[in-house]
């Protein structure tokens, strides 16, 4: 293998750290038992603690599918989706990987939530790609995609 194709794998590599890191994160803050958490359901706090889980969710998802679509530099419908998908798929398992967590458990609400946080950052990444992208193009050119 020349040196030019070993460099190319590592700067594909390079790229899926924020994805790897941000899905590392995921997975700590999954790992922690629900002793740990005070989740008090009770009154106003209970509500507000309902509204960050919510929040957290839809954050963390847009932020890892942000960082697939850096990683696999997603340009096309295609792997647009392939990003929405993986970070999915994780949320999927992220929640599956729950039901072994003490006092913790999986729940549909959040794997939706999770779907919608991946496919609104893959929208998100598309957006700026086609700001960037048309910003980039000569004068002439704008408007052609």
């Amino acid at each position: 293998m020349s040196m030019s194709k070993v460099r190319a794998k590592l700067r594909v590599g390079g790229r899926l750290l924020p994805a790897l890191f941000t899905a590392s994160i995921i997975f700590a803050i999954s790992h922690i038992p629900s002793e740990q958490i005070d989740l008090s359901s009770g009154g106003k706090l209970g509500t507000t603690l309902v509204r960050l889980d919510v929040a957290y969710h839809l954050i963390i998802f847009l932020i890892l599918s942000i960082s697939i679509c850096f990683g696999i530099r997603a340009r096309s419908t295609r792997t647009l989706l392939l990003s929405a998908l993986i970070a999915t798929a994780y949320g999927v398992s992220d929640e599956f990987h729950q039901l072994f967590i003490r006092g913790r458990d999986a729940q549909i609400i959040d794997m939706f939530i999770n779907c919608l946080g991946a496919t609104l950052g893959s929208g998100i990444w598309k957006g700026f790609y086609y700001m960037i992208r048309s910003a980039n193009q000569p004068a002439g050119k704008k408007g052609r995609h």
